[in-house]
């Protein structure tokens, strides 16, 4: 578990433009393989009044991190005068499975997934915003369309109002932008404006200046105007977009296109908006589990697959930087139901972020939801010689880099034997001699929590 450092609470100073009182804090901790955790009617009601505003954290209980929450709206509610936020890079999400409103709201590094058969209207303007301490990793995004049910259609309606895409930090030369992305991901997605005057837009704010700790955004673009169309784009590459004939423009999927706004130097700014191809799969299940043998096991379930080409299984360790594990061919094309894997012989010590890269046979392609496993030091241990008379090797494969503790447990749960192994071991010898024959556990546990259990026999 990650823990929460006071000075990500200095972000709220950039967050919030306006003094405002926050009615409730609440903790959305519960990870997506496990269940929903759902918004009841008596949270969001604190936060719908003029005066007050409510905070929800999402993958934190208020002391540690907890990645892969999902907090769902599947009620047709109205949240007003809300803030997500997230502590944990890109895999937390809202959840949109209904008929749902946004009003005075303010999304940071978290995903908004709008389900298919769901919409989600503006009653003001939406703003998103990426994680100011880490810029390239925490960022908000909206994926319209899950492919649930994609005959269905998946809608924004910006209802004359605004999406503000803000960029906190301005991106370093040669590397990768800190990117916010609008993904359409199927042929019923759309951005539409219902308002009579049909003025709403997306905009894109960069270039901050800090001045007396506040910060000031210099520059901004449209991308996209729904009585505009493609020319409010200033320049930048053309957004896909429909024309309904009567001066209101939507924009729709399946297609692709980018805006990727750089610099006076060319350099990459921070917004992109992408309408992608259709998917090649419909990915009903992708799961990542540590083993006790030290190796990640990840499985994957397609729905169906339309001219499928293969699944790239790609792996990070700070959740920036993604290097490629293996290649696993896809069925092509079928309607049933297909299962993959693949197993991580040697994920790396610490965080190990995992997703797949889904391609078609005509060479676009996809990403999956990201999952993250923490590799500790005790998830990699093993023991030796097993059965043994006098004596247990521990070997950890590496040196660990904190402290860890075991336990040595006859089968009746009586503690036997308690010993510290320190931070840069890498084999330690733990005798055993004075124990008679039989089965015991040894139980190891390292500073963060993380715990491995090993059955052990004891053979004279």
């Amino acid at each position: 578990m990650k823990k929460i450092y006071p000075e990500t609470l200095l972000l709220f100073i950039i967050l919030l433009i306006t003094n405002v009182s926050f009615a409730a804090n609440y903790y959305f901790n519960v990870p997506n393989s496990q269940t929903f955790q759902q918004v009841t009617a008596s949270q969001y009601a604190n936060c719908n009044t003029s005066s007050n505003s409510c905070m929800f954290f999402l993958g934190s209980d208020g002391a540690n991190i907890h990645p892969n929450a999902v907090m769902t709206f599947a009620n047709n509610e109205s949240c007003m005068n809300c803030t997500f936020f997230s502590f944990y890079d890109n895999s937390d999400q809202i959840k949109i499975a209904s008929n749902v409103t946004f009003q005075n709201v303010n999304v940071v590094g978290v995903y908004i997934v709008i389900a298919d058969g769901a919409s989600l209207t503006l009653a003001s303007d939406l703003s998103l915003r990426t994680h100011n301490e880490e810029p390239n990793k925490m960022i908000s995004n909206i994926f319209i369309g899950d492919s649930s049910a994609p005959s269905k259609p998946s809608t924004i309606n910006l209802n004359g109002h605004n999406i503000n895409l803000y960029s906190p930090l301005p991106p370093v030369a040669n590397t990768s932008p800190n990117v916010s992305v609008i993904t359409l991901s199927e042929a019923n997605s759309s951005i539409v404006d219902n308002s009579a005057q049909y003025n709403g837009q997306i905009n894109y704010y960069y270039s901050p200046i800090p001045v007396n700790g506040n910060y000031t955004y210099l520059f901004s673009r449209s991308l996209f105007s729904a009585n505009g169309g493609e020319g409010t784009n200033q320049g930048t590459s053309p957004l896909p977009y429909y024309d309904t004939g009567n001066g209101h423009f939507k924009l729709t999927g399946p297609s692709v296109s980018q805006v990727v706004l750089t610099d006076a130097s060319g350099n990459p700014q921070s917004a992109m908006f992408v309408a992608t191809a259709p998917s090649p799969v419909i990915l009903t299940d992708f799961d990542a589990n540590m083993q006790t043998d030290g190796t990640v096991h990840l499985n994957w379930v397609t729905q169906a697959e339309e001219n499928a080409g293969y699944f790239d299984v790609l792996r990070s360790a700070n959740g920036a930087e993604w290097s490629m594990l293996a290649t696993v061919q896809a069925n092509g094309s079928t309607s049933g139901t297909s299962d993959y894997s693949y197993i991580d012989q040697q994920p790396v010590l610490g965080s190990n972020s995992y997703r797949l890269r889904i391609a078609s046979t005509d060479g676009t392609f996809m990403y999956s939801a990201i999952k993250v496993i923490n590799n500790s030091s005790v998830q990699s241990l093993t023991v030796f010689p097993n059965p043994t008379k006098d004596f247990i090797n521990v070997y950890m494969g590496s040196a660990i880099t904190s402290e860890l503790t075991m336990r040595l447990v006859n089968i009746n749960g009586q503690l036997l034997k308690t010993q510290k192994i320190a931070a840069g071991s890498n084999i330690v010898s733990i005798p055993v001699n004075n124990f008679s024959s039989g089965v015991y556990v040894l139980q190891f546990t390292d500073q963060s929590g993380s715990s491995k259990t090993i059955k052990i026999l004891i053979a004279r």
